[in-house]
């Protein structure tokens, strides 16, 4: 397992893998490529942590775990850990040198260096640059360690086949001797300053951009390549050396890659860092002589040119404390501002009330600058204003409801900035503008009493809201019998006229239908003529009665007149009629009517108490709408009784014997 390639037999040029963590439950790993067989690296370095586990056979290294090849101008600056057991070899750049089986390699390490801590109870196995070989003839030439509690290499026989390692030229160093030239001198000597940037004398070696001999990538200039003799990309400030007890001051711009503080001295046990100040610095509370974070891009805030980072820094070497402080001077440089929230899609009504506001974008600044804002593509006639603090708002009373449609064809386009004098960030959203319901005009309907009627109403809402609709009647009383106010759900509706609605020729029914899109509320009229027609007499039959020869109309001449189809009417005259008993009652011209009988009763005169005679009475009424109508009785036919025999027996007897 390696960050960059697990295993490589090919070449790996001015690469690099930074500030990652490599966790290995077994085999081995590198902060770059776990295995090198028979390949090249050159230019190339890792500040990764590796990790290994307690089990045998791993070769874990801050570059390379397992090397067999040749690495050239390269370097490595992140622990190496394994927390117990036996492994194979753990170096802070190389693993184990060499291959033993299936035939043997050697490895070769030129111009490299390591200064990444190496942790594990196995010091045997341990080094500061390699930690153990098995290749014969291998050769670690111009290379040094930093690590003081491990020697530079670490071999398991010493030599295979009787070929001993070759170390030339290479050794364990103190952070003193590895930053004080700053230049190819020294220790440095056989280094090119083209491959690297040797700094100030609290600085380590850096890697530049370079080409090398053995290169077969575009030269320098060339398209899509660094200009020559630029930094290897990630580096930063590179890694600065805290050699003694003084005060450091050095400097670093905001926003720069890692930044590495190297504080380990010899016989040291315990290293503390601390950070006191206000930007977004977080350190690492662990027991470490190195620090690696990255600066801050909000330590020179508003309009300051630079800003301090101070540090301070308690080093423990088993009898006392020595305490130093480090500060390091922030040039600022300019931050965007950055849209930290964008706002949701939002629904504007015309005309409404409703209180809100819209949020339309956060924005951050993180140099602290103030922002001015700006908003393209809002409608004029919106009535809505873009605040000083990037909300949407409106001019006086607030004009904006609801929620996000989902028709974009009537979307509005509008774009909000935050400028802060140097950069500007934009975010965009879509503004909708809510479409009140359409319904067409409805034509006036004619109809008559007592006909059906459809309404079917065309709607329209350019939103493509979900919709509710209600009919309402708006003429009088009588709007009860047509149609509940809460009933109508749909843009349909049915009724049925009611037969005595109009009380002259012609009566109007008002209606309404209102549509609602759940923000706001179209409505429109629909008028029905109705012209009033005559739908008939009475539809509940009269009854007369008869008692001691006197014929009465029943009590249910009221009933009988509210039947009328047209409205409850009003008796107007009454006139008795008489069917002789020899006649065919059953033809109207049989009936007559009797002189002076126009009262709501009869008394039957002895002349007609006839058996056999038929009594009926007729009925002149005008109805609610002001028909006249005439109606008759249902017929009576007249019962002779006893009394009326004994009274003409008599008569026939007094008149025999006068």
């Amino acid at each position: 397992v390696g960050s960059f390639a697990g295993e490589s037999k090919g070449t790996i040029s001015n690469s690099y893998s930074s500030n990652g963590s490599i966790t290995n439950n077994g085999g081995g790993s590198g902060g770059l490529v776990s295995i090198l067989d028979e390949g090249t690296i050159t230019n190339s370095y890792s500040s990764n942590l590796v990790n290994g586990k307690p089990i045998p056979n791993q070769s874990l290294g801050g570059l390379v775990g397992t090397h067999a090849g040749t690495i050239v101008n390269s370097y490595s600056t992140g622990l190496v850990n394994v927390p117990g057991g036996v492994i194979f070899g753990i170096g802070g750049f190389v693993g184990r040198i060499g291959m033993a089986s299936p035939v043997v390699k050697k490895g070769i390490i030129t111009n490299s260096y390591s200064i990444g801590s190496v942790e594990g109870p196995n010091r045997n196995l341990a080094g500061g640059l390699v930690g153990s070989d098995q290749g014969a003839g291998s050769r670690v030439e111009n290379s040094y360690s930093s690590v003081q509690t491990l020697d530079l290499f670490k071999s398991i026989a010493g030599t295979v086949n009787n070929i001993p390692v070759n170390i030339i030229n290479s050794k364990k160093v103190t952070a003193a001797e590895l930053t004080s030239p700053t230049g190819p001198t020294g220790i440095y000597s056989t280094w090119s300053s083209v491959a690297w940037y040797f700094g100030t004398s609290t600085e380590y070696p850096a890697l530049r951009y370079s080409t090398g001999t053995n290169a077969n990538y575009l030269a320098c200039g060339q398209s899509q390549q660094p200009t020559c003799g630029n930094l290897l990309g990630g580096q930063g400030r590179r890694v600065i050396a805290i050699l003694d007890t003084s005060d450091v001051r050095i400097e670093a711009v905001e926003g720069e890659p890692p930044l590495v503080l190297d504080a380990t001295r010899a016989g040291a046990t315990n290293y503390q860092w601390q950070y006191t100040g206000s930007a977004s610095l977080t350190l690492p509370t662990t027991n470490t002589p190195i620090l690696r974070f990255s600066i801050p891009p909000d330590v020179a805030l508003g309009s300051a040119t630079t800003g301090l980072l101070t540090l301070h820094l308690t080093v423990n070497d088993g009898t006392m404390d020595t305490q130093q402080t480090v500060q390091i001077v922030v040039y600022t440089v300019n931050n965007p501002p950055t849209v930290q929230s964008t706002a949701h899609q939002v629904v504007v009504m015309i005309g409404t009330t409703v209180n809100k506001q819209i949020l339309v974008g956060v924005f951050e600044d993180l140099d602290g600058d103030p922002l001015r804002y700006t908003a393209t593509g809002l409608p004029a006639d919106s009535n809505l204003i873009l605040s000083t603090d990037g909300t949407l708002r409106t001019r006086g009373t607030n004009r904006v409801v609801g929620s996000a449609t989902t028709n974009t064809a009537s979307a509005v386009i509008m774009n909000v900035a935050a400028s802060d004098g140097i950069s500007t960030a934009t975010t965009t959203f879509r503004l909708f503008f809510n479409a009140a319901p359409m319904i067409t005009d409805i034509a006036p309907i004619v109809t008559t009493e007592g006909e059906v009627v459809m309404i079917v109403a065309e709607v329209s809402d350019a939103n493509f809201d979900d919709l509710n609709y209600l009919w309402r009647a708006t003429t009088g009383d009588k709007t009860a019998n047509i149609l509940a106010a809460s009933s109508v759900t749909s843009t349909t509706l049915v009724f049925t006229v009611p037969n005595d609605w109009a009380n002259t020729t012609q009566a109007t029914l008002s209606l309404a239908l209102s549509v609602g899109d759940g923000a706001t509320t179209g409505t429109k009229p629909v008028l029905v003529n109705i012209a009033r027609v005559n739908n008939g007499d009475l539809r509940t039959a009269l009854t007369i009665i008869e008692s001691d020869d006197k014929l009465t109309i029943a009590t249910t001449v009221s009933i009988a007149l509210a039947s009328d189809p047209d409205g409850a009417g009003t008796i107007e005259a009454y006139q008795w009629q008489l069917c002789l008993a020899n006649a065919n009652c059953l033809q109207e011209a049989s009936w007559q009517s009797i002189s002076g009988a126009t009262n709501d009763s009869y008394q039957i005169p002895e002349a007609e108490a006839v058996g056999g005679n038929q009594f009926r009475v007729q009925l002149s009424y005008r109805d609610g709408q002001g028909y006249r109508g005439t109606v008759h009785s249902e017929a009576l036919s007249y019962q002779a009784k006893a009394k009326a025999v004994f009274v003409r027996l008599k008569l026939f007897l007094e008149g025999a014997l006068q």
